[in-house]
């Protein structure tokens, strides 16, 4: 009996054996090539597109499955897709039954050209399916997709948006699709590496990005994603940015609504750095994140940036900001086909350890930070400087075709030695005042900025010490010694507040070396200047000795750089003046008013007065200043 039945399952086997060998062979002898008008027509049946198969078709079986070269897939709208070569792995039961199940693809050289049109229709979508004898079986898994040397173009007819990839790669492993509502992106999963050379969207360009990624059930993971630059161009402004080595790690990454806008829609974590920021004059270096964002809803915190450099080219200055640290909170995009600057909203707070102009420095800027339909407020706004406390708000208003900004800033108690070192000076005046500024700038076009500033500023102190000379000693003889320009002591008014503009070509560390030095004190200091489209108007400017009171009056237009009929005066006990001096003309070859050549005080100071002239105004006594700063008793 038992040999009976081996016999029985040996001639089985044969048979077995019989079917395949002869199923091989009539595969090796069959020319599925024949078929071709069959496979385009069943294509066809089933989506209801143009396939073509312009090369040969060919059969594997080690793996099984089936290639093909220069496949062209069209719609009424034109192509959509052509490949060089595509390689289809398919199971071999099915085939018996008529279904095409695919294992594995890879597409070489693939030109895909989706379209998207007014109605929300994409070129690939079309209604003319019909029956087919073969049936394509629903595939919710395969081992392996490829695609290499790819490019794509993706149009948006209604917004006219385009993006194109070029040179891209994919390399998928496991590929699973669960079947439930959301679409491909939230119910796929999967291994995998994509890169591209390069991604262009209007007015962006990305080069020479690669990936890891892991997808589990429309979850997604970048780890790492690394670019190799970003380049955005502001065609209104005619300006670049451009970003470089940008590395981050993304963490479960979903899409709520694949229908909508995607950076409404998306939630992840991650982290992020890049290392270098151009911007036509700025400078961003070592930038770096933690992110987190909830259906399109972003937290930065922190932001860190290493340094962030401002070059003046006009100007030849340099504005440095060091270790910058922010936190930025629930930020959202109102409108993303608009500008963002214009529809981002957040709230936040920054802190910089250091800023740095020229002699400047300003130590520990902080403030808190909102953000609302395009205004910027920073308040309060704490920082050190001169030697002091500086506290106050500033606005940037964007929401218009020309930006407003606003500061109101109060230093109180700065050291005076410190303020004019931050313009270069060396020790003139010692000891404490307060300096108060509110000021507005309105850009209007290619303009000069400082055409758009107004406001006021302020600069007070009592009891101040001058470190080389006594200047009771020397004004109380300058009626009959005159050996110095009564302007010259300008620029204690003029070197406070706006000292850094209006005193170009100034050596200030120099003043008074040719008067007979020892010290001497100021008892009550103050210059106050309102600001009216880039011309400032000296309003109180005085100081008094414990003898002595001067006074300046007069306009300093900042945007043509030029004295606009500035005096100074030596007064008496009823505000008068004893003796005067008028300087005009530009900052940097100012003309003095009048009669004789002396030899000028501040002429090595400021390099500004080589030759002088002396003026005395006589006659009926008209008040020249009727200030705060009183005529000492």
């Amino acid at each position: 009996m038992r040999a009976q039945r081996g016999k029985s399952l040996l001639i089985a086997g044969g048979v077995i054996a019989l079917i395949v060998i002869t199923a091989i062979a009539a595969l090796l002898l069959f020319d599925i090539n024949k078929l071709k008008s069959n496979i385009e027509s069943a294509a066809f049946d089933a989506t209801g597109l143009d396939v073509r198969i312009n090369g040969k078709i060919g059969l594997s079986f080690s793996p099984f499955g089936v290639s093909a070269k220069d496949i062209h897939v069209a719609n009424k709208g034109g192509v959509i897709i052509s490949l060089e070569n595509l390689k289809l792995g398919l199971e071999l039961m099915p085939l018996l039954k008529k279904q095409i199940e695919i294992t594995g693809c890879e597409l070489v050289k693939p030109a895909v050209n989706i379209v998207k049109d007014t109605e929300g229709r994409y070129n690939f979508e079309s209604p003319e399916k019909k029956s087919t004898k073969w049936v394509l079986k629903a595939t919710t898994r395969l081992n392996e997709l490829k695609l290499s040397k790819g490019m794509l173009v993706y149009l948006d007819i209604k917004t006219g948006k385009k993006t194109e990839l070029k040179d891209f790669n994919l390399a998928i492993k496991d590929l699973s699709i669960v079947n439930t509502p959301g679409g491909i992106i939230n119910n796929a999963s999967f291994t995998g590496s994509v890169d591209c050379k390069e991604v262009l969207q209007k007015d962006f360009r990305i080069d020479n990005l690669k990936a890891s990624v892991k997808a589990v059930k429309g979850a997604y993971n970048f780890q790492p994603l690394a670019i190799g630059s970003l380049v955005y161009f502001d065609r209104k402004a005619g300006e670049k940015t451009g970003l470089k080595e940008i590395n981050l790690t993304i963490k479960d990454l979903s899409v709520a609504d694949t229908s909508g806008d995607m950076i409404k829609n998306v939630s992840f974590t991650g982290n992020m750095d890049c290392k270098e920021v151009l911007q036509k004059n700025l400078r961003v270096d070592n930038l770096k994140a933690s992110v987190k964002a909830v259906k399109g809803i972003y937290n930065f915190q922190p932001l860190a940036i290493g340094s962030l450099v401002y070059f003046d080219s006009k100007a030849g200055e340099k504005t440095e900001l060091k270790e910058i640290n922010l936190t930025i909170k629930d930020l959202s995009v109102a409108d993303t086909s608009g500008q963002i600057i214009k529809n981002v909203s957040f709230t936040g707070n920054m802190d910089f350890k250091e800023v740095r102009k020229k002699n400047l420095t300003v130590d520990n800027v902080k403030s808190s930070i909102k953000v609302e339909k395009a205004v910027f407020y920073l308040k309060p706004l704490t920082m050190d400087i001169f030697g002091a406390k500086g506290g106050g708000d500033a606005t940037a208003d964007k929401s218009k075709v020309d930006a407003v900004y606003k500061i109101n800033l109060k230093i109180s108690k700065l050291d005076f030695e410190k303020l004019e070192k931050s313009f270069g000076a060396k020790k003139v005046i010692g000891g404490k005042g307060d300096l108060f500024a509110s000021l507005m700038m309105k850009e209007k076009g290619s303009r000069n900025l400082l055409s758009g500033i107004d406001g006021t500023l302020s600069l007070r102190g009592d009891n101040l010490v001058i470190y080389t000379m006594d200047l009771d000693k020397v004004l109380s003889s300058y009626e009959t010694s005159q050996k110095f320009n009564l302007v010259d002591l300008g620029a204690f008014f003029i070197a406070g507040p706006l000292g850094t503009v209006a005193l170009k070509g100034y050596s200030y560390g120099d003043l008074y070396n040719q008067t007979q030095g020892g010290q001497g004190a100021i008892t009550h200091f103050i210059s106050h200047w309102k600001i009216k489209g880039g011309v400032a108007d000296a309003k109180d400017c005085a100081f008094a000795t414990y003898h002595n009171r001067v006074a300046l009056k007069g306009k300093l237009d900042l945007v043509s750089e030029r004295y606009d009929n500035v005096i100074v005066a030596l007064l008496d006990d009823k505000g008068c003046a004893k003796f005067k001096q008028s300087i005009s003309g530009p900052f940097g070859r100012p003309q003095i008013g009048t009669v004789s050549a002396v030899e000028s005080l501040a002429g090595p100071i400021f390099n500004l007065y080589r030759k002088a002239k002396r003026f005395v105004q006589g006659g009926k006594c008209e008040i020249f200043y009727n200030g705060a700063v009183q005529q000492p008793r």
